[in-house]
């Protein structure tokens, strides 16, 4: 599928663990569609210009980040390597739980902070749920199929969109379910 030629698959559980860092999580998102300095990254995530350059060095280190080209010569910007992230648990089923925990606590943190103060433009979140009956690797197939379908909405990748569409965060997830 053509979505992995942007997603980086992480297989090293160092570089898994690496990322699975609230700050680091927000770095790359702060990265997402323009090259930064560490001290435009800091604006943005409200973290010291010192503590985002340690954090982006240590992405670096792993092949999340690297150097950008510098405009004026002067400045140090970083730019993401890749638009996304795969992992599997079948490297280190310990480091990918540490991660997918890192990603759902910020995903749970947006969504009670959208309800807490709704945007009048998109009143009420999309939510759906449902049961399905599936094996693990059924529930993988049906990831990627999922990330396929969603691929042309990708920000900032689409440059068709209307002129009152806003950029949303999405998100799905399964687990067993145990009542």
């Amino acid at each position: 599928m053509s979505f992995t030629r942007d997603q980086l698959e992480l297989t090293d559980p160092r570089a898994i663990r690496a990322v699975a860092h609230p700050l680091r999580i927000e770095l790359l998102r702060a990265l997402s569609k323009e090259p930064k300095t560490a001290t435009e990254c800091a604006e943005l995530v409200g973290e010291s210009p010192q503590s985002c350059s340690y954090h982006l060095r240590s992405l670096a280190k792993y092949g999340f980040v690297e150097r950008a080209e510098a405009a004026n010569g002067k400045e140090r910007p970083w730019q993401k390597v890749k638009r996304g992230l795969r992992w599997s648990a079948h490297t280190d089923p310990e480091a990918a739980r540490a991660l997918s925990a890192t990603f759902l606590e910020r995903d749970f943190r947006l969504l009670q902070s959208y309800l807490a103060d709704p945007d009048e433009s998109w009143p009420e979140p999309m939510y759906s749920q449902t049961t399905m009956r599936l094996t693990y690797a059924e529930a993988e197939e049906l990831g990627e199929k999922l990330v396929a379908l969603l691929e042309p909405y990708f920000s900032p990748r689409r440059t068709d969109a209307p002129d009152d569409a806003q950029e949303i965060w999405f998100a799905a997830f399964g687990v067993p379910y145990k009542p």
